[in-house]
Order: C-alpha cells, then sequence, then structure tokens
C-alpha cells in the first residue's frame, strides 16, 4: 500500500484549513459572549459575526494570522483587545479602531506594523479613551491656554 505524502498533497491539505478561517468560523458554537477567546485557532479575517457576540467587551485573537482589523468596529461595547502576534502590517488597517470609543485597553505586540515608526502614536490619536497600548500607561500631551503644555495620564484627574 502506497500513501502519498508529497510535499504538495501536504501543502494543499494545511492550506485549506486556514484558507477560510473566520472569526465567525471559530467562535460559533461557544456561549460565551461578554469575553471571546479565539487565540491560536488559525483565524485570517475577521468576518461580521452573530448578534449574539455583538456586545462583546473583551476579545482575545492573538496568535493567528490576521492582516487586518477591518469589521472589528462590530463590537461597539469593546473595551479591551488582545490581537498580538498576527500579521498587521500598515496603519491603514488600524483604523477601523477609531469607530471603536469605549477601548481602553490594545495589545499589538508581534505585529510588524509595531516596527512603522511612531506607530503608537497613529494609534493613540485612533483611539481617544486608549488607557493602556501594548501594557503601557498612555500619557497624551495637554495643551493650556497660555501655551504651556503638560503630559497626563488618562484616567488622572
Amino acid at each position: 500500500m502506497f500513501i502519498d505524502i508529497s510535499a504538495k498533497y501536504l501543502f494543499k491539505k494545511n492550506y485549506s484549513l486556514f484558507m477560510n478561517s473566520t472569526l465567525s468560523s471559530k467562535i460559533e458554537k461557544t456561549n460565551q459572549t461578554y469575553s471571546i477567546r479565539a487565540t491560536s485557532k488559525g483565524i485570517t479575517k475577521i468576518d461580521l459575526v452573530p448578534p449574539k457576540f455583538l456586545h462583546c467587551s473583551v476579545l482575545f485573537i492573538s496568535h493567528n494570522s490576521i492582516h487586518t482589523l477591518r469589521n472589528i468596529d462590530q463590537f461597539r461595547c469593546l473595551t479591551r483587545l488582545m490581537a498580538e502576534y498576527n500579521n498587521i502590517c500598515w496603519l491603514k488597517d488600524l483604523e477601523p479602531l477609531k469607530n471603536i470609543t469605549n477601548l481602553y485597553e490594545l495589545r499589538l505586540e508581534g505585529n510588524p506594523v509595531c516596527r512603522i515608526p511612531l506607530w503608537d502614536f497613529y494609534v493613540i490619536e485612533l483611539c481617544k479613551n486608549l488607557i493602556l497600548l501594548n501594557g503601557k500607561v498612555v500619557r497624551r500631551k495637554v495643551k493650556f491656554k497660555e501655551g504651556a503644555e503638560s503630559y497626563e495620564t488618562k484616567g488622572d484627574s
């Protein structure tokens, strides 16, 4: 008996496992809707999810193969997003974050976009209520009427 384990066969088998791996296909059977854990699931795309998941507050999508955060803004109640170690390469792929107004914690470590100079300033400008970025407290420059400047940590009184 001959078993075909050629490189072409293995590639086809493994590629088909990850070809259409969407967020909704990986979470559809879960009952947890407040905090969704989809870490290391081979997800390549954030698609539109069933309505029961739209009120999710915490989303873990680290260690996947996601290239863009398109459709992340369907989670309007999101306060924490963990998307470390994916394949997000461009600043434009972070643009949907501006529509998540309650987001206070974001983790993007290990994504190629984090190697772009000043990427963090871009994210801080997009996410007006961000308190933690990659585990560090966000500090914002505050201007006073007289032109003096100061730095504040989000959440300070």
